[in-house]
């Protein structure tokens, strides 16, 4: 039984990646960034709920490892979208613009100084 959560695991695990390299330019790649460090940790945790399996003398740990995994990774995926939009807004925010208002005051002062030559 523990194989067949394995296959779920690594099955899950690729369809993340499709979906978000799917998105290509649509999504940023801080969140590409989390659907692919998700999936390859999906992807260590089929193995290791392989491994469990075929070592463990107790039934139904490594089933337990796979359940505790994919809440996991749900867990880890709503933490995630969470950051991403705490991001976004935090950038976006602040009068429409899509840079942060600091990079926008540095910009200023560098073609100040560019206008008004060497001091």
């Amino acid at each position: 039984m523990y194989a067949v959560f394995a296959v779920l695991l690594l099955a899950l695990a690729g369809c993340t990646v499709l979906a978000v390299r799917r998105r290509g330019a649509a999504i940023s790649e801080e969140a590409l960034g989390f659907g692919v460090i998700g999936a390859a940790g999906l992807a260590l945790l089929a193995v290791a709920v392989l491994v469990v399996g075929r070592l463990s003398a107790v039934p139904g740990r490594a089933e337990g490892l796979a359940l505790l995994g994919l809440g996991g990774f749900v867990v880890y995926l709503l933490a995630a979208w969470v950051v991403l939009l705490w991001v976004r807004r935090e950038v976006v925010g602040h009068g429409g613009r899509e840079t942060h208002p600091d990079c926008e005051s540095q910009r200023r002062v560098a073609s100040a100084r560019a206008r008004s030559g060497p001091i």
